[in-house]
């Protein structure tokens, strides 16, 4: 049985509809369409799964975005379980048998949804949109709002703002070193990759494609050694 996922809003403006149109993309990298509905238009992304856990992720997905503000107040998410592509039928309020996201997240949905926000269509559609005047604004919006507020002090006080202050401040002390294997400034290399070795946290400064080697800056001891690529891994 095939799932359609489909995130659906209405618009008075056709010009409303397609800046909402543009940020769904650019936060998914799912290419919605916009129709004209009953006097609206109406923004329509649907994405088509044979795999149901694959379909509640993106759901799921979908739910937790920030975006869903006072300006998208009736965003309707949900799945069809039919094998008539929703886009295709007559009517957008489509409702055929529908299956929500359930409260406890599998760890294949987990999975799944890991997997949307690491692919290369997601980053280059998130990247142009958040450099665009209506993403920029809309990161605005969000930022002055009350929950933005909110969102924000909680981020500053947990321990994944500290870890990543930590590594900021480590980068930062290793830049402001001289390299021992070229003597150029660590911040000039072109080169600059968070690496583990043998769970050690490092920088990869200089590759040898040859000898399969690569040349680290340990970040505690702030010593270098090549070592060989085949024991590093990338910093998770």
């Amino acid at each position: 049985m095939t799932a359609y996922v489909v995130a659906q809003l209405p618009f008075k403006e056709e010009e409303s509809a397609e800046d909402y149109q543009q940020f769904l993309f650019a936060q998914t990298g799912i290419e919605p369409v916009v129709r004209e509905y009953l006097g609206n238009y109406v923004v329509v992304a649907v994405t088509e799964f044979e795999d149901m856990d694959e379909a509640r992720a993106l759901t799921r997905l979908l739910q937790e975005l920030p975006w869903i503000d006072e300006r998208y107040p009736e965003v309707v998410i949900s799945q069809f379980l039919n094998d008539v592509n929703p886009l295709e039928a007559d009517s957008v309020a489509i409702t055929v048998g529908v299956t929500p996201a359930t409260k406890e997240e599998t760890e294949k949905e987990r999975e799944y949804r890991k997997a949307y926000r690491l692919t290369e269509a997601f980053r280059i559609a998130q990247k142009r949109y958040q450099q665009s005047g209506e993403g920029r604004a809309a990161q605005r919006r969000y930022e002055q709002s009350d929950k933005g507020k909110e969102s924000r002090k909680k981020y500053f006080q947990s321990d994944k703002y500290k870890a990543s202050r930590k590594r900021y401040q480590e980068k930062r002390k290793m830049q402001s070193m001289g390299c021992t294997y070229c003597n150029e400034q660590v911040m000039d290399h072109p080169t600059q990759e968070h690496v583990m070795w043998d769970q050690v946290r490092a920088l990869l400064v200089h590759i040898d494609k040859e000898e399969g080697a690569g040349f680290i800056i340990y970040k505690e001891q702030l010593e270098a050694h090549w070592i060989s690529m085949e024991r590093l891994t990338k910093e998770v």
